[in-house]
This record gives structure tokens, sequence and C-alpha cells, in this order.
């Protein structure tokens, strides 16, 4: 297994500028979000296992009920 973790302090300065163009591309419709949603408490070791899967993106949510 491998993590990634990236300082976004080295681009701090830069941050509004991104986020004026993220939203811009929001509202146009070009760039959508990506959720990867598991149902139900007994998915959490299934969630957490895909973490470090390759090819992985987006936001990881686990609902419970």
């Amino acid at each position: 297994m491998t993590s990634e973790l990236w300082v976004v302090d080295s681009f701090y300065h830069e941050r509004l500028e991104a986020e004026d163009k993220l939203a811009v591309l929001l509202e146009s419709g070009r760039l959508k979000p990506v959720c990867n949603v598991y149902e139900g408490f007994e998915m959490l070791p299934a969630a957490l296992s895909s973490l470090y899967q390759s090819g992985r993106a987006g936001k990881l949510q686990v609902r419970f009920a």
C-alpha cells in the first residue's frame, strides 16, 4: 500500500485565483465532482481499502443509517 501527501502551503498564494477558475469550470459543467459513496457501516472496510487502489479519484464518503 502507498499513500500520497501534497503540501498545499507551497501554493497558498495562488489559492484565490485557482478557486475562481475552478468555480467557472464547475458552473459551466466542464468540471464535474467525483464522489465515491459506500452505503452502510458494513461497507467501511471496503471503503478504507479503496483509498489505496490505483486510479481512485474524487471524494470518498461512507453513509451510515
